[in-house]
Parts: C-alpha cells; sequence; structure tokens
C-alpha cells in the first residue's frame, strides 16, 4: 500500500514495492501490462505483448525507484530509498511471482465478455480478429486489451482490403499458374497464423536450387513477424537453445538439412507435429518438462530422400509444394527485399487469411499434385 503521496512507500519490503510499481505504472484500466512467462518478460504496448529483455525492465524499474523515500517500520520515519543491484533483484523476484503467467499462451487473463476461444483470435495493432466470425463472412475487430495474453501478435494494423499484386504475379510465375498450389500456400500460411496444430501437418518446399523456396520461405516469415523463428534441425541442440522462441512462435521456418546433423531432432519434430509432448533443456534456463510446441514446421529440400528412414513418416504428415522453376543465372536481386517490404506492412495477410477460412471451411489441406 502506498502513503497519499506516491513518492513515499509505506515500507521498503519488496513485494510492496514490487505492487506499487505494478499499480502506478504497468496498468491500464485496472489490468497489469507486465508479465512474466516461461522466464520472459512480456509488456503491452501498441495494443499487444511484445517480449522485454530484463535490462529493459530493470532500467524502467531503476528509474521508477529514483528519487522515493520510505516509511520506517519501528519509527515511521521517512528515509530516501537508496537503489542498489540487490534490492532490485528482490523486487524484480517479487514482480515476477505476481505477473507469472502460468497456462500455456494464448489465455485470458481478465475480462472475456463474449466468450471467445483464445487460440481462434489474432492479435493485430488495431485490434483482435475474431476469426471463427471471419470463416462465417463476418470481420470483427475487438479494442486491444491487456486482458488478451498471446505472445503471437502481428506487428502491424489488420486491413480487410491490404493486397499485394507483386505477391500474386510472383507465385503465378513460381507455380507456373498452379492454382491449387497456390491455394495450399494460402492455407499454409494462415495455418501459421494460430496456435492450432490440430491438423498434425508439416509443409515441405522442394525443388532444385534458387527454385524460390527460401524467398517464399522468408517471405511468409516477415508476414508472420515474431510468429515465426528460423530453425535448423542440423543443430544437434536445436529444441533446447530455441526453446523460448519456438515455444512461443506459430510458425518455424528449417533451413535446408543434412541427415547426419538432423536425424537426432527428426524424432522429436514427429513428436511435436502430432501434438505430443516433450522435454526441453535450454541453455542456463531451468528444464521445460513435458511442454507442447504450438507450431508448424515449413522445411526447404530438394529431395524427401534426406529423411532417410524418417522419410515414409514424414511423408505421411506433409503437404507438399514443389517449386518447378530454376532461376539460377537469372535472379532478381531487389525481389525478396521487395517482397519483405510488403509482407512486413501487412500486405500479404489476407492472403494468408483467406488461406484459413478455406482451410477451416473444407477440414484439410488442398492436395496440388505434384
Amino acid at each position: 500500500m502506498t502513503t497519499i503521496d506516491p513518492n513515499i512507500f509505506e515500507n521498503d519490503s519488496p513485494i510492496a514495492i514490487a505492487n506499487n510499481w505494478l499499480n502506478q505504472k504497468k496498468t491500464v484500466t485496472g489490468s497489469i501490462t507486465l508479465r512474466w512467462y516461461r522466464d520472459e518478460f512480456y509488456e503491452f504496448e501498441d495494443g499487444h505483448y511484445q517480449h522485454k529483455k530484463k535490462d529493459q525492465i530493470k532500467g524502467g524499474l531503476y528509474e521508477y525507484l529514483s528519487n522515493k523515500s520510505y516509511i520506517t517500520t519501528a519509527r515511521r520515519e521517512i528515509k530516501p530509498y537508496n537503489v542498489t543491484k540487490a534490492k532490485i533483484c528482490r523486487i524484480l523476484n517479487a514482480c515476477k511471482d505476481l505477473c507469472r503467467v502460468d497456462v500455456a499462451a494464448p489465455v485470458w487473463l481478465g475480462k472475456n465478455e463474449n466468450d471467445l476461444n483464445p487460440c481462434m483470435l489474432l492479435a493485430f495493432r488495431n485490434g483482435i480478429l475474431d476469426i471463427d466470425k471471419y470463416v462465417t463472412g463476418e470481420i470483427v475487430l475487438y479494442p486491444p486489451t491487456p486482458d488478451f495474453f498471446t505472445v503471437n501478435a502481428l506487428p502491424y494494423d489488420f486491413d480487410p482490403t491490404a493486397e499485394s499484386g507483386l505477391w500474386n504475379n510472383y507465385l503465378k510465375d513460381v507455380f507456373r499458374g498452379n492454382q491449387k498450389k497456390i491455394q495450399l500456400l494460402s492455407e499454409w500460411m494462415g495455418y501459421n497464423c494460430v496456435p492450432n496444430i490440430s491438423h498434425s501437418n508439416l509443409m515441405l518446399f522442394v525443388g532444385p536450387t534458387a527454385s524460390g523456396k527460401t524467398t517464399v520461405a522468408n517471405t511468409m516469415a516477415a508476414m508472420l513477424g515474431p510468429n515465426t523463428v528460423p530453425f535448423s534441425l542440423n543443430d544437434v541442440r536445436a529444441f533446447d537453445f530455441l526453446a523460448s522462441g519456438v515455444l512461443s512462435a506459430a510458425g518455424t521456418v528449417c533451413f535446408p538439412i543434412t541427415l547426419k546433423r538432423a536425424k537426432s531432432n527428426l524424432q522429436k519434430m514427429l513428436h511435436i507435429v502430432k501434438g505430443d509432448a516433450i522435454d526441453v533443456h535450454p541453455k542456463y534456463r531451468p528444464a521445460l518438462l513435458s511442454v507442447k510446441f504450438p507450431c508448424h514446421f515449413t522445411i526447404m529440400t530438394r529431395s524427401p530422400s534426406v529423411f532417410g528412414g524418417y522419410e515414409q513418416e514424414i511423408m505421411n504428415r506433409a503437404n507438399i509444394l514443389t517449386f518447378p522453376n530454376s532461376y539460377a543465372g537469372r535472379e532478381n536481386r531487389m525481389l525478396k527485399g521487395q517482397l519483405k517490404a510488403e509482407a512486413e506492412a501487412g500486405g500479404l495477410i489476407n492472403f494468408a487469411l483467406c488461406g484459413l477460412k478455406s482451410l477451416c471451411q473444407n477440414k484439410k489441406f488442398t492436395a496440388p499434385g505434384y
């Protein structure tokens, strides 16, 4: 509890000061805007939660504590509050307990007046899109609120009229006008927007060098923003080192693999695709036991044969997009940057959402053939 003067603390206990700081600096309309989730801080800014480094949070706390005083317990005297590293550490530990999120995101932490399914909501800077209503043809954008905790928000505004002629023309060229392939890509990109792994599928981009696989994958990653992470199955400890990023991302883009190095990770990946829980041991962080990864794997390869003894099981769960062209020697060096810029500005999101709508209605991915 604070005194009438907000610069004078009732006492100097870490829990009391943490409460004061959260109430005075990290609360909007009665809802806490700072959260501690899987050993990371997230703060509600610009309409959605954003990852914050501990040093950023410490800096804000140091600033808040400058020129503060407190009332001594014994004599009820007012004394200056002297900030030390040890005190900051204890206050932050108290904050972690006060704003901890123990359940998997996305989740409602406060008011959910419309009884909305958190897994069927997509947060933008300017609001929260109701995917269930979008599938029925209705566009409903709820006001941004810190009561909805998700780490998969998109870093741009939702605009139902946004489109990219450059992207559409590029896909027609890459897939030689095959509309089923374009439709499958649209569905896959939409599926990556939400933490839904019910289809138990992964995606293979198959084609020769310089066929457009990487350009399409990188453009999808730019559209998803922090919802995706680059991921290498060649790294023997990939799931450990990248646990925090993969656990909070809806999509992962996997770069070409070498079977000898990737073999130990293929089985883990298949468990995740099937919806099983696995254990991970991030470096310098506590182990995460029996956790589910709400992510989708997009793997680029020249041939499925690189999977060796796992090839059949992977093929049984894979959507396959073949890239028939080779642009070797005639690459457009400007194109990747142009497509990335349009994706980061939100120009591709409606392409993905139309695919998600189709997937929800048909309950299966389009099969384009080869």
